[in-house]
């Protein structure tokens, strides 16, 4: 399996939440957002943060998605797992604490 270059087009350059894709596919599914939150059992609320990416996709849901949208469960755990390693990979970070000036010793 090969590595994806991040400077291919086509491939964002910044951390896109699974949410994206189910945005993306409302009007092939034929559905509102409402419709489809009542289809996956949430809360039009919670589907909006999912979509978002303010709540994590968890298999569970992937379940679902899979019954409801025909992509296999698989894809949006990947997604899901993409998401949180990229959005990780752009926070900035610190040292722990009993690391910092451990360079200076």
């Amino acid at each position: 399996m090969s590595a994806i270059d991040p400077t291919s087009p086509g491939v964002p350059d910044h951390a896109v939440p699974p949410g994206e894709t189910i945005r993306e596919h409302l009007d092939e599914l034929g559905m509102t957002p409402r419709e489809l939150a009542t289809r996956l059992d949430l809360s039009p609320e919670h589907l909006n943060r999912l979509v978002q990416g303010l709540a994590p996709l968890s298999a569970e849901m992937a379940q679902r998605l899979e019954l409801v949208t025909g992509m296999p469960a698989r894809l949006w755990n990947r997604l899901e797992a993409d998401y949180q390693r990229l959005r990780l990979q752009e926070e900035p970070t610190e040292p722990p604490p009993q690391m910092r000036g451990a360079a200076a010793t």
